[in-house]
């Protein structure tokens, strides 16, 4: 029996397998919409939750066409919830990554948030709040030193990441540690890698 989210009062979908992964609990659903939806009640519940205890809370986002099921889920709740509005608010927002192109350039993860998931929230976000990763503006390892103790200041609280088809974790490729420090660091994409990345910004 599907759940009902006792926080936004919408009924979560139910996932056809469930398995772990290490310390990560795996959830199979039916369709990209479904699992839109599994993903923001799970992030929404939390945020209103942590703005609930805290007063504030922070939550960095994959920035992918694969995340345009969750973008529209959350924005869907945004709509019928006063409660996840007023997190929105209190939220402050990160990017994990970008290239070194300007923010209205439509292949930078900036103009692909602003468009597909700020546009719909500007009503309850707060723009002071809105942290956009800009390694195209003055030297590269100085906004990535900035922009390291700017994430870890306000969290970072909640995550929302994707898994692209050769394994890569935002940037992060296979083999690549992320068990260390935190810290930013360049990579050099393999072959599957930028095919995906054409596809999804032709």
């Amino acid at each position: 029996m599907p759940e009902v989210d006792p926080v936004l009062n919408v009924e979560a979908p139910e996932a056809c397998y469930v398995f772990p992964a290490g310390k990560l609990q795996v959830a199979i659903y039916d369709s990209p919409r479904e699992m839109g939806l599994a993903s923001a009640l799970a992030i929404a519940a939390e945020q209103v939750r942590l703005v609930a205890e805290k007063g504030e809370t922070s939550l960095q986002l994959m920035a992918a066409p694969s995340a345009f099921p969750f973008y529209e889920a959350y924005a869907a709740l945004a709509s019928l919830s006063a409660n996840l509005q007023h997190a929105i608010g209190r939220t402050h927002f990160f990017q994990f990554d970008d290239y070194l192109l300007p923010a209205h350039h439509q292949a930078s993860f900036r103009f692909l948030l602003t468009h597909s998931l700020f546009g719909p929230l500007s009503e309850w976000y707060d723009a002071s709040k809105l942290h956009f990763f800009s390694p195209d503006l003055g030297d590269p390892a100085e906004a990535c030193e900035a922009y390291t103790a700017l994430l870890l200041e306000h969290g970072p609280d909640l995550m929302l990441k994707g898994q692209g088809e050769d394994g890569h974790w935002g940037f992060h490729q296979p083999g690549i540690a992320i068990d260390g420090e935190p810290e930013f660091i360049t990579v050099q994409m393999n072959e599957m890698n930028i095919a995906q990345q054409m596809r999804d910004h032709p």
